[in-house]
C-alpha cells in the first residue's frame, strides 16, 4: 500500500519557515517530511548519502543542511551511529487522528527506535494525549530494560573486554571523524551566510573547508573568515567574493601572523606545512616557500 504524508498550507505561514528559513532549508524541510524513509513516529532511519541522492546535492550540502536544522533551528536530532533521524514537530503535522489503529501503528514503530533519546525529542511536541502518553511509557519502558541489560551482561571475560575497547576505539574515530564533517559543514555555511546570495557551494569550496582547517582551529577559521568579508573592498559593484578558496591565503596569512613567535608558533607552522604536503607540495617547504605560495594563490583568486 502507497504511503502519504499529510502537509498543512499552514506550513508556510509558520513564523520560523518564513522568516528563518532560506529557499533551500524548505526544500531540505520538506524532503525530510516526506521522503519514503519516513515513518509514522517521526523517527526513521537515513543516511546521509540517500539524502544526497534523493535531493540532488552532495554529502557536504546535506551535511551543512543537518547543521543547520540540529543546531540552529534546532528542530531535528541526527544520530550518526544508528541513522536515525527525529522531526521535532512531526505530531503537529501528522497525529491529527487517533483510535487503536493509529496508537498500535506507533507502538509497533516506537519499539523499532535505536537510539532511545530521539523517542523524547519528538515526544515533547506532541499535542494528542494518548499518543503522547504512549512515547513517555514507551521511553520510560525502554530505559529501565536497558539498565537491566547491562546488569545481565556484565561479566570478566578478557575476550569480550578486548573487543570492548577495539569498539570504543571506532567509536572515538567516528566521532573524530563526523566533528571534522561537522567542522567543515559549520565553516560552509558561515562563508554562504556572508557571501549574501545563493545557497549552494562547489567542490571547490569544501576543498578549501578542508585546507583551511587542517591548519586553523574552527573558531579562529570562522573569525577570519568574518573578518576577510569585513575588510574586502570591491572595485566595482559586481565585485564580490563568490568562493571559499578566494580566502584561503588570506585565512592562513592571519592565521600565522596571529601565532607571535616561540615555540607555540613554530608548531603551528609546522602544522600548516606538513598540511601543505597533503595538496602536492614538496615535504621540505619553509615559512618564507609557504607565505609565497599563499600570497600567489590569494591573487589567483583576484585577491
Amino acid at each position: 500500500m502507497a504511503k502519504f504524508r499529510m502537509i498543512h498550507t499552514d506550513f508556510w505561514d509558520d513564523p520560523k519557515v518564513v522568516e528563518e528559513m532560506t529557499a533551500e532549508d524548505k526544500y531540505f524541510f520538506l524532503y525530510l517530511l516526506t521522503n519514503s524513509n519516513t515513518t509514522q513516529i517521526g523517527i526513521y532511519q537515513i543516511t546521509k548519502k540517500q539524502m544526497a541522492f534523493d535531493m540532488g546535492y552532495s554529502t557536504e550540502s546535506v551535511n551543512a543542511l543537518l547543521d543547520r536544522f540540529v543546531n540552529h533551528h534546532k528542530i531535528v536530532a541526527y544520530n550518526p551511529e544508528t541513522r536515525e533521524i527525529a522531526i521535532k514537530n512531526w505530531g503537529r503535522y501528522n497525529f491529527n487522528r487517533g483510535g487503536k489503529p493509529v496508537l498500535d501503528c506507533v507502538k509497533a514503530e516506537l519499539k523499532n527506535v535505536k537510539d532511545n533519546s530521539l523517542i523524547s525529542f519528538v515526544g515533547e511536541r506532541i499535542e494528542k494525549e494518548d499518543i503522547k502518553n504512549l512515547y513517555d511509557s514507551f521511553t520510560t519502558r525502554i530505559e529501565d530494560g536497558e539498565k537491566n541489560e547491562t546488569l545481565l551482561n556484565q561479566g570478566f571475560d578478557d575476550t569480550s573486554t578486548i573487543s570492548g575497547q577495539e569498539k570504543e576505539e571506532e567509536k572515538e574515530e567516528e566521532k573524530e571523524e563526523e566533528k571534522e564533517v561537522a567542522n567543515r559543514a559549520t565553516l560552509i555555511n558561515q562563508f554562504i551566510t556572508l557571501r549574501g546570495h545563493g545557497f549552494a557551494h562547489s567542490p571547490k569550496d569544501e576543498d578549501a573547508a578542508a585546507e583551511i582547517l587542517a591548519a586553523v582551529p574552527l573558531e579562529e577559521a570562522l573569525s577570519l573568515l568574518k573578518q576577510r568579508f569585513d575588510t574586502f573592498e570591491p572595485k566595482h559593484h559586481r565585485d564580490r567574493i563568490n568562493s571559499l578558496g578566494y580566502c584561503v591565503g588570506y585565512i592562513l596569512d592571519k592565521f600565522m601572523e596571529n601565532q607571535g613567535e616561540g615555540d607555540a608558533d613554530s608548531e603551528k607552522r609546522s602544522k600548516v606545512y606538513k598540511h601543505g604536503t597533503g595538496f602536492g607540495r614538496p615535504a621540505a617547504k619553509n615559512a618564507e616557500q609557504a607565505i609565497r605560495e599563499a600570497e600567489a594563490a590569494r591573487r589567483a583568486w583576484g585577491g
